[in-house]
């Protein structure tokens, strides 16, 4: 759901023979999905390969997904993407403003500071960032109430429990961090 309802495939004009959808998809229940067209996917229908795992067709997984289907509409993705836009957007802004050696990037409901003034491109790209204000960053974040999965390529993802009051506070906070490293 991060690239949206129909995913990365459908956003980026792809219609796969195969398609593994991660955990994600579940938002934190135990749930992966994957499918295809018939002619790949007999032999697991048919129980030559059989599908086996400790999920699978899990009660509880599978009646939060149909609570997930209820209220994560192509609306609902839609409003929480604009404000993924709004936040990657103004805090581009930020950046540009006090000159920081750092841009965005997002996909979808996710977005990032990548703390290069390089786009990363490769491995290397991404090697060459700078991990000391990356983990300054998170650490300032999270010490001002705004949690992101660890890890220094300050990722978020924007929530269908998110709104405005969330995105303001952090591009504030970003602004405020802003000010310091510069100060």
């Amino acid at each position: 759901l991060t690239a949206g309802p129909q995913g990365a495939a459908q956003r980026l004009g792809v219609i796969p023979d195969l398609i593994c959808l991660a955990k994600s998809i579940g938002g934190g229940i135990p749930l992966a999905a994957f499918g295809g067209k018939s002619e790949f996917m007999k032999p697991v229908s048919d129980g030559r390969a059989p599908h086996l795992g400790t999920f699978n067709g899990h009660i509880l997984a599978m009646a939060a997904v149909k609570g997930v289907d209820k209220v994560c509409t192509p609306e609902a993705l839609a409003k929480a993407e604009s404000l993924n836009i709004q936040a990657l957007t103004k805090i581009k802004e930020i950046i540009d403003e006090y000159e920081l050696p750092a841009h965005t990037v997002g996909f979808g409901v996710k977005g990032c500071v990548t703390w290069s003034d390089k786009p990363v491109r490769n491995y290397r790209d991404y090697k060459a960032t700078d991990f000391n204000v990356a983990e300054l960053s998170f650490l300032w974040s999270l010490n001002h109430g705004i949690m992101t999965p660890p890890g220094l390529d300050e990722q978020w993802l924007i929530s269908l429990a998110h709104g405005q009051d969330e995105i303001d506070f952090m591009v504030n906070d970003f602004k405020e961090l802003a000010k310091t490293l510069r100060g």
